[in-house]
Order: C-alpha cells, then structure tokens, then sequence
C-alpha cells in the first residue's frame, strides 16, 4: 500500500484502482510523529499513497518540491494528485477524515471521542523541549 521512495511528486503517476481515488504524496520522516500520525490515518483508512523523506532535510537547504508543497520546509507535507498540497499533522488529517469519511477514525460519542484524542496530545506535549 505504501511505496517508500525518494520525494518527487511532480512525476506521480495515476495508479488509482478507481476514478474516485486520488494520488497522494506524503513528505515524511521516520523519526517525526506527526508525520507517523498521518500515515497511521492513511494507513487506517486503507488510502493507497507514496511516502518520502525530502532531500536534505534538516541542512536548510530543503529542495523547490518539498519547499513548495511546505513554506515552513518541516514534515508532514501531503501533495495531492501532485498539485494541491497541505502541511500540518492536524490539517492532513482532518482532510484524509472529511474525504475518506468511512471507516471512521474516531467515535461518534462525543466523550469517546475526547478519550481518542488524549494519547494524541500527550503525545504532542511530551515531544516540546523542556516538557516533562
């Protein structure tokens, strides 16, 4: 499902198994939970997508592709059917829920939902410098 490759959406191609499938290019790092949280969703969602470490992450010398598709040149950046792009682990998922609506990541009770939610900030928090 998903193909770990070097990072170059522009030359994607459409392998859709439907006219109704996107392609999707996630910019990626394997130490970055954010960008492991968004897969987890992909994953969890069954979407096909591509995943890539941007050239010389970390260097400052982030390449125009990656820049492109995120300004603030950190992971994740999702590129979508190589032209519309999105950056931030919150916003990728919230789109990958609203556009694949089904399964469902979270419940629909509204205190099951806020109990999800938990280890995701926990998470968050215990990755700030200085957070204990």
């Amino acid at each position: 499902m998903t193909r770990e490759r070097p990072a170059d959406p522009v030359t994607m191609k459409r392998n859709a198994p439907s006219e109704d499938a996107l392609a999707l290019f996630l910019y990626d790092h394997p130490f970055s939970p954010y960008a492991q949280k968004c897969k987890i969703a992909l994953h969890e969602k069954g979407v096909p997508f591509e995943a890539g470490m941007p050239n010389a992450i970390g260097s400052g010398q982030a390449d125009g592709a990656f820049l492109a598709a995120n300004p603030r040149a950190e992971v994740p950046a999702l590129v979508v059917d190589g032209g519309f792009t999105l950056f931030d682990s919150t916003i990728i998922c919230e789109f990958i829920e609203e556009r694949w609506p089904d399964p469902p990541l979270l419940p629909s009770d509204p205190f099951a939902r806020a109990r999800a939610r938990t280890p995701t900030s926990r998470t968050a928090w215990g990755t700030r410098p200085g957070s204990r």
